[in-house]
């Protein structure tokens, strides 16, 4: 009744394995892009965002799935939004 009354799409809600693999390819190439054209090391960008040198290896390869704070400390040492970090047409401007 109540998804009835405000019109939600139980569908949209599902969540969609393939979609979010596409979105965390997408975030990953963005840091690794980001951080070669401002000629940051892995290790650098590491300290700067209090992690492991493998934390940042894993969420530039999407070899595993990160969480956001991990991708928020990212975003923050590489002096990004979130909005530029998971949007590629945003970070060619």
């Amino acid at each position: 009744m109540l998804c009835q009354q405000k019109r939600i799409n139980i569908d949209s809600l599902i969540y969609d394995d393939q979609k979010m693999d596409q979105r965390m390819e997408k975030i990953a190439q963005n840091i690794r892009r980001e951080r070669q054209r401002k000629e940051v090391s892995l290790s650098e960008l590491a300290a700067a965002a209090n992690l492991s040198v493998s934390c940042v290896s894993k969420a530039e390869s999407a070899r595993s799935t990160v969480s956001l704070k991990t991708i928020l400390k990212i975003a923050t040492a590489l002096e990004l939004s979130l909005i530029h970090i998971s949007e590629p047409t945003r970070l060619q401007l």
